[in-house]
């Protein structure tokens, strides 16, 4: 993992593959977000204690992450590990951060990067996520992706984080009233959709998270995206 903090904001990102066993999640390049104590941004949890989740929240989809059409960045394999595992490479400074995997290599020939700024005083991360074309897969797709293949941004939100839709962005209302702002670069379209925090002292509690979804022709340029406060 790599930690980013700053101010009372701390933000860490998963940049290993997943590990070997039933239990790994597909969270590559997975983040989350935490201010003064207050978590923001979240995964949806373990679920291996709560009857029916287990295998629900191994998915990317689960993280607040990238998914290219509909695929996690590693998929389950016959005996419930995870293949292909995908690889990473980055760095981290402390206060930025660029990684990248290749999960889709062999499916689509693409690589997702993502890089991350904190500022110095903690209220404003900004990201980036691109999918860039790789060296021809082992086994070549039939065809290229297609221009309209779904790409998705997930943002899972802690069940006491409001968010409410405004003016192209989101307002994040959180309980001690450190409201946030999620604001993000055309071409995608932003939503809020029903999410899961997997607790396994109290069970599944609803929450919601911010979505943005756009086709994989209209990633012309990184999608560019920001947290802030106030």
């Amino acid at each position: 993992f790599a930690r980013l903090a700053a101010g009372a904001t701390t933000v860490i990102c998963d940049m290993a593959p997943p590990p070997d066993g039933p239990a790994a999640h597909a969270g590559t390049l997975s983040v989350q977000v935490a201010h003064d104590a207050q978590p923001l941004v979240i995964a949806c949890g373990s679920g291996s204690a709560i009857p029916g989740w287990a295998e629900a929240a191994r998915a990317t989809a689960a993280h607040s992450a990238l998914v290219l059409d509909g695929l996690s960045s590693a998929r389950m394999a016959a005996d419930g590990s995870l293949d292909p595992r995908p690889a990473v490479t980055g760095d981290s400074d402390g206060a930025s951060l660029t990684a990248s995997h290749d999960g889709w290599h062999r499916s689509h020939g693409l690589t997702h990067t993502r890089r991350m700024w904190l500022a110095q005083d903690g209220l404003t991360l900004r990201g980036e996520d691109a999918l860039i074309r790789s060296a021809p897969p082992s086994t070549s797709p039939p065809v290229p992706p297609a221009p309209d293949t779904p790409v998705s941004l997930h943002f899972h939100l802690h069940p006491t984080v409001r968010p409410v839709l405004d003016d192209g962005g989101a307002l994040l209302a959180l309980p001690a009233g450190a409201d946030w702002r999620f604001d993000h670069d055309d071409p995608a379209a932003l939503s809020v959709e029903p999410s899961v925090w997997l607790d396994e002292a109290e069970g599944a509690q609803p929450t919601q998270q911010l979505v943005l979804r756009l086709p994989l022709g209209a990633m012309t340029a990184p999608l560019a995206w920001r947290f802030s406060r106030g």
